[in-house]
């Protein structure tokens, strides 16, 4: 169970980090 949240927390940590790129490369790309 401790094995599983850690992998579900780095899965959704990564995913944020995914989503500020993109939200970062949009605003750019707006500029």
């Amino acid at each position: 169970l401790v094995i599983k949240q850690r992998c579900l927390r780095s899965i959704y940590l990564i995913e944020g980090l995914i989503e500020d790129i993109e939200k970062a490369e949009s605003h750019a790309k707006g500029v």
